[in-house]
């Protein structure tokens, strides 16, 4: 696969201080394997360090919709998350909260699509997709201090 990577950081001054990244990918299937891989992905953040040890950061990344199988009748859909984290610093001591999956996306993970079988289906299995879910909406709090 080849894939092409456009980072970029930039810092105004005296804050913030913000990232991004964009990545393209096109399949190139010299040996007859398909690449099942997303071919966008974009992302970015800012941080703000706001004085007194304060700091706040918000990030969002989008996956782009993939094949899961060869021959593309099946697909992944997107997913986009956004998260946030606010964080305290003294010497020795960083004490943090955080809000991954901001808005409670409904999306996927990763996704799979295979043959399986549950009980009661026909002994063949049956074509579906298989999937795990993000995380909903939480609140993470963090400390951490050095020894």
């Amino acid at each position: 696969m080849l894939v092409y990577a456009i980072p970029a950081q930039a810092q105004v001054q005296p804050q913030p201080t913000d990232d991004a990244i964009v990545v393209y990918g096109r399949a190139i299937d010299p040996i007859g394997v398909a690449s099942t891989a997303s071919k966008g992905v974009v992302g970015g953040g800012v941080a703000w360090q706001v004085g007194h040890g304060m700091s706040l950061t918000a990030r969002v990344r989008h996956f782009g919709s993939a094949p899961l199988i060869k021959d593309n009748r099946a697909r992944s859909r997107a997913t986009t998350l956004v998260n946030l984290g606010g964080y305290w610093q003294s010497d020795r001591c960083r004490v943090g909260v955080e809000l991954p999956n901001l808005f409670d996306a409904r999306d996927t993970d990763i996704t799979y699509f295979h043959t399986s079988r549950l009980a009661g289906e026909p002994s063949q299995g049956v074509d579906d997709y298989h999937l795990h879910p993000v995380e909903p909406i939480q609140v993470r709090l963090s400390r951490r201090a050095a020894i």
